[in-house]
């Protein structure tokens, strides 16, 4: 990457448009390089990490890391709410995301919002997204943890407070999803609270989120509507870009047509990413396929350049995960026939109803602990 998409931050520095804060602890993930590339080119956003690695990356100047560990944040948020609090582990933190304006208020002052976002992320444009009018008009913007932003006032910082119910949030050592929609029977969200205040949300998704299960790059999307997660159909042929700071997809229409969306960010949930041996890490433009960060062959990308383009790393992973997938698929189906259940459906008492295929067998497993105050009941054949 040319070194002015570090240099030339200095002078929007200082406008304080919106802080992301990222507490993060343990290794950094190995695009990490990447991530920070892509925050380089939102010169009207600035990121604050804090982190217990101190791994040799280019910061860029609206990046600031603090070198600090878990223990140390632990006893912070301890001292800030008066109150002992039960972290087990890194990962917990996500139900103290809708806190840190209140938490880590010392670094925000001179913001008009902070946000909190995840770094298995690549960032495109965000101005393209979030518009003044959208800082002017809503409290909160978005309503998925992996990237919130939040109005910077008393007020709305201790939002999370109302009611008395973070104080259960923070002392259960199960994950909540505090942070974050859909709404459930079993669990109360910030947004809910936002609400109760008469606090306004900007709850549209705009995001490229990638379902975590499919081997492809499959887009899930919030529908705040419904108040639900949907699924788009499987783009196998699709091209993800990241060029001069546009997140972009591009695909072949049912016209035989070259088609462009833009995207404000990419989530690479639980994925484990390779990155090419010949990617230039400073380069401005890179293509991010199942599962890993490549150079780009073509620019710009024609139609052409689109079908010569390869779209797919194919490692062991990938094939692993097919394979688990498949067996997931049968052993699951048999064992509920052997139970003398439905494989297609059944209840989860306090949560709600789901209907599930086979295949999802193995989430349904993980989705309830052990220790859950919920239970199964399965729906007999």
């Amino acid at each position: 990457m040319k070194s002015d998409y570090f240099g030339r931050l200095t002078t929007s520095y200082k406008m304080k448009k919106c802080c992301f804060i990222i507490p993060y602890f343990g290794k950094l993930p190995n695009y990490f390089q990447l991530f920070l590339n892509s925050c380089a080119t939102n010169e009207h956003y600035n990121w604050l990490l804090l982190t217990d690695d101190d791994t040799s990356f280019k910061y860029p100047t609206n990046v600031r890391r603090v070198l600090t560990d878990f223990d140390s944040i632990a006893h912070l948020f301890s001292q800030k709410l008066d109150m002992q609090l039960t972290l087990p582990s890194p990962y917990k933190l996500c139900d103290f995301k809708p806190a840190y304006g209140f938490l880590f208020s010392e670094y925000i002052t001179e913001y008009r919002f902070w946000g909190h976002c995840d770094i298995d992320t690549i960032m495109g444009d965000l101005d393209a997204f979030i518009t003044d009018e959208m800082f002017d008009k809503y409290d909160k913007i978005f309503t998925l943890g992996h990237l919130t932003l939040y109005r910077n006032t008393p007020d709305v910082n201790q939002t999370f407070m109302t009611d008395g119910h973070y104080r259960h949030v923070f002392t259960d050592e199960r994950i909540l999803l505090f942070d974050e929609r859909p709404i459930r029977p079993w669990k109360t969200t910030i947004d809910q609270l936002f609400e109760k205040k008469q606090l306004s949300i900007f709850k549209e998704s705009f995001l490229m989120d990638v379902h975590v299960y499919d081997v492809y790059f499959r887009r899930v999307k919030y529908k705040p509507d419904i108040d639900k997660f949907t699924f788009e159909s499987t783009k196998k042929e699709a091209l993800y870009v990241w060029e001069k700071g546009k997140l972009m997809r591009y695909y072949v229409n049912k016209k035989r047509e070259l088609t462009s969306e833009e995207f404000p960010y990419i989530h690479l949930m639980k994925r484990k990413m390779k990155i090419s041996p010949n990617l230039n890490m400073e380069s401005e433009s890179f293509k991010i396929v199942p599962n890993a960060f490549m150079e780009l062959s073509n620019e710009p990308v024609t139609l052409k350049s689109f079908k010569r383009e390869k779209k797919v790393h194919i490692d062991t992973r990938m094939l692993k995960l097919i394979l688990k997938r498949k067996r997931a698929a049968i052993i699951g189906f048999i064992y509920a026939l052997y139970k003398r259940t439905n494989p297609f459906a059944f209840e989860v008492i306090q949560r709600s109803y789901f209907r599930w295929n086979p295949h999802l067998w193995h989430r349904w497993v993980r989705f309830i602990p052990k220790n859950s105050l919920d239970y199964v009941r399965p729906i007999s054949l």
